[in-house]
């Protein structure tokens, strides 16, 4: 989903370039035709169009083979048209980010919330079990038999009958198979706890790095919104010299080439920054926001009314 629109993004800006590039073709052009600007200027022009172009060209290759991949993880014809909303702004930093001790908080909400660890968890209950269930076989049985018999009397028998009967079992020579049982099941009972005990580091590891993902994501996507802006100006000024005849060419290709690269990378780490959400997300097993929310729900419904 994202690298669709990551790379619809890219084309918007190839796009643009290969339009602010043959603006400025055009207007070398009429002024190499006036006698104002050499020759090289027009060749300048020329070289940095081709590029444009080639650019262009990668970028429409990189979005239909974007939206094939999604289609086919959809399970849907590689050739179905794909429409996306776009995400145009960065979305709302976790408030869970900014709390005292959001690490440890984010670790106990995926502890409560994966399903994998749900289920590992699960294998060590039954695991433990089996193990009481194996000890058992050690213990005697008994079984406690009562009857009751009514039939007509006569002069052999009662008209009643009462009997009991105690049974105590007691395993003696089993030739070892109840200890054999109690060991295998001690060894997978130790097994589901290593496979616990590596699942849980496993999704700490995966909540650290969600953490550290998004931070740096933030960070680069602030200082790639500055720079656009900077470049933005730049390419501006560049321009307005280039019309008036102070600045040249060269100028204006300089401020092009920079304002491209700050788009791209502006619009690479504005879905980057979606990317570590949603990769926070998956790390905890639910939307971060909404468990804490549903937390806090519950907390106050639990609190005692005044």
């Amino acid at each position: 989903y994202l690298d669709v629109l990551e790379a619809e993004g890219l084309l918007e800006v190839a796009t643009a370039a290969m339009r602010r590039v043959q603006e400025l073709n055009r207007v070398v052009r009429v002024r190499f035709e006036a006698g104002a600007v050499p020759r090289f200027d027009i060749l300048r022009v020329q070289a940095e169009l081709a590029q444009a172009r080639e650019q262009l060209i990668s970028a429409q290759n990189a979005l239909a083979l974007a939206r094939a991949a999604f289609n086919m993880l959809l399970g849907r014809d590689i050739t179905t048209p794909v429409h996306l909303s776009k995400l145009d702004s960065p979305p709302p930093a976790p408030a869970s980010l900014t709390a005292v001790g959001a690490e440890r908080q984010l670790l106990d909400l995926a502890y409560a919330q994966r399903p994998d660890i749900q289920a590992a968890r699960k294998g060590v209950e039954l695991a433990r079990e089996r193990l009481k269930l194996a000890r058992a076989e050690r213990n005697p049985m008994v079984n406690l038999v009562a009857d009751f018999h009514r039939q007509t009397a006569t002069g052999l028998r009662a008209a009643e009958s009462k009997s009991a009967m105690l049974v105590v079992q007691m395993p003696i020579f089993d030739s070892g198979r109840v200890n054999a049982q109690i060991e295998e099941a001690k060894a997978n009972l130790d097994s589901a706890r290593q496979q616990l005990t590596a699942l849980e580091q496993q999704v700490a590891l995966e909540v650290k790095q969600a953490i550290l993902n998004w931070r740096s994501a933030k960070e680069r996507y602030e200082s790639a919104r500055a720079v656009l802006k900077q470049a933005e100006e730049a390419y501006r000024i560049a321009q307005l010299r280039y019309e008036s005849g102070v600045g040249t060419n060269v100028e204006v290709l300089d401020t092009q080439v920079a304002l491209t690269r700050a788009r791209t990378n502006y619009v690479r780490a504005l879905h980057d920054l979606h990317r570590a959400y949603a990769d926070l997300d998956y790390a905890v097993g639910k939307p971060v926001e909404q468990v804490l929310a549903e937390l806090a729900l519950r907390t106050a419904q639990l609190k005692p009314k005044q």
